[in-house]
């Protein structure tokens, strides 16, 4: 099964990560997700990223957008099949062509 960690985990400005729920309680003190070097890392990238969002919104988008040319995973033949073929019409190239893509992640 899949999990978005987004339904879990907030990271926070200063860096540290915030469980939303007990599973990301779990996975925060399982993986030592807040140690001083990790929180450390993260606040030098949210400090990073924030300020080109607000200052080169265009260097912004190079670092945090979707490239240009996403896969078409519907032409892709896994050895065994799809056994998910309805992932397809979630998938990140047709929410594109469909005009219903973000800019950014």
């Amino acid at each position: 099964d899949e999990i978005s960690l987004r339904e879990h985990l907030k990271i926070e400005n200063d860096g540290k990560l915030k469980d939303l729920t007990e599973y990301g309680r779990k996975i925060i003190k399982i993986f030592h997700l807040n140690n001083d070097l990790l929180v450390k890392y993260r606040e030098k990238l949210y400090t990073t990223i924030s300020n080109l969002y607000v200052n080169s919104y265009d260097n912004y988008l190079k670092w945090m957008g979707f490239p240009e040319d996403l896969p078409d995973l519907s032409k892709q033949k896994p050895p065994l099949g799809n056994d998910k073929p309805e992932g397809i019409k979630k998938s990140y190239f047709e929410l594109k062509k469909r005009g219903k893509l973000d800019l950014d992640y």
